[in-house]
């Protein structure tokens, strides 16, 4: 999983809010944001109070006077626009806000591997019924 796309640059007080909540979070995506940024020099990660999991959804926390969320995109419309770009890849989108307010969108792709196609069409032909589990 690797972030590919940023709708609007974030400012730099922004962006060490969002590495400093999502470097105490374990989930993919997370993970992701950090690894993405890591290379920036000359960022302070401020203190983070309030850090809520909001399961099937994101993480919402304080970081100074601000309550900022990572969040699934909501956007039908954005998704719509922008996905088609990504057309060999699974694309998740997410919302980052600051006090409600939208601040970008971050697009992840994760690459289908090649051999995934024929064996889930294997696994059809044995009779077997298929779902994707994800997040």
């Amino acid at each position: 999983l690797r972030l590919t796309h940023e709708s609007q640059s974030l400012s730099t007080s922004d962006l060490e809010a969002i590495l400093a909540i999502e470097s105490r979070v374990a989930h993919p995506i997370a993970r992701s944001i950090v690894s993405h940024y890591a290379g920036r020099s000359n960022l302070t990660l401020p203190q983070v109070s309030e850090l809520t999991l909001l399961p099937g959804r994101g993480v919402r926390a304080r970081v100074q006077n601000h309550v900022y969320e990572i969040v699934s995109c909501e956007n039908a419309n954005l998704k719509a626009d922008l996905s088609p770009a990504y057309s060999s890849a699974l694309v998740i989108w997410v919302d980052l806000l600051r006090d409600g307010e939208k601040l970008t969108t971050l697009g992840f792709e994760d690459e289908v591997r090649a051999e995934t196609t024929s064996i889930l069409t294997q696994l059809k032909n044995w009779g077997h019924r298929l779902w994707i589990l994800s997040g």
